[in-house]
């Protein structure tokens, strides 16, 4: 639809599965359990929205190394993680 391609437009902003500000999300494309890995002590949100911008994970993480989220759950397609500043595309695909 014309709202989803523009959505996708924004995606330049986005990265996918590369080390930004400290933090790493692998795998990239994942069948359900994603892992965070971050620098950083500090709880964080983590919020997963659908490419209508529709929440459909929102929780949160703390302390550095890797944190796993399960997102199993979730229909096969793009998804958009954030978490502070960072945002990230996803992919399922199961």
């Amino acid at each position: 639809t014309a709202q989803q391609t523009e959505n996708m437009q924004l995606a330049p902003s986005v990265v996918s599965a590369k080390k930004t500000s400290g933090i790493r999300v692998y795998p990239n494309p994942t069948t359900g359990q994603l892992k965070i890995e971050r620098e950083s002590e500090d709880l964080a949100e983590v919020i997963v929205s659908d490419v209508n911008g529709k929440i459909v994970y929102k929780g949160s993480i703390s302390g550095s190394g890797a944190n796993t989220i399960d997102l199993g759950n979730l229909q096969n397609g793009v998804y958009l993680l954030q978490t502070g500043a960072d945002k990230f595309k996803l992919i399922i695909f199961k």
